[in-house]
């Protein structure tokens, strides 16, 4: 388990419930993979110790549910920032339109189809920015992988 940066109480019978720390998990296999899912988190200062060890794929929440982005959530640009963070070699972006309001794709339909390709266009602009740190900025590392978004 690692720190995910969440709200993590409830309202029950009008009292405030602790339902204990936000996690998100790094596995890593026996042949030396790892994955790192997030969890519902916003971006934290520990994410570029995640990837000391090497993140092969990094699994990020983006967006919210509702109509604003509240704490404890991330932007394309935010979940782009993570991966970087980590040094995924491969990031999927997930949780964008999941419990989403019903007859609320209307008002904002944008969130249920963008999110994921805005993901990748942020991903790919920063491993190729000579301003950003990726584990390799070459092309022959942008062919490999890094810096790519699995959709």
């Amino acid at each position: 388990m690692v720190p995910a940066i969440h709200s993590s109480s409830i309202e029950e019978n009008g009292a405030i419930v602790y339902l204990g720390p936000p996690t998100g998990f790094v596995v890593r296999m026996e042949n030396g993979q790892a994955f790192y899912f997030a969890g519902d988190t916003d971006l934290f200062d520990g994410m570029r110790e995640l990837g000391d060890r090497g993140v092969d794929v990094a699994l990020l929440p983006v967006w919210g549910w509702g109509p604003r982005l509240g704490p404890g959530h991330m932007t394309p640009a935010q979940a782009a920032e993570a991966a970087m963070l980590v040094r995924a070699r491969h990031a999927v972006p997930v949780h964008w339109g999941t419990l989403y309001p019903v007859g609320m794709h209307w008002v904002m339909r944008r969130r249920l189809g963008d999110p994921g390709p805005e993901v990748a266009a942020a991903v790919t602009a920063a491993a190729t920015s000579p301003a950003r740190h990726a584990p390799e900025r070459s092309e022959e590392a942008i062919e490999k992988g890094i810096g790519r978004v699995l959709r």
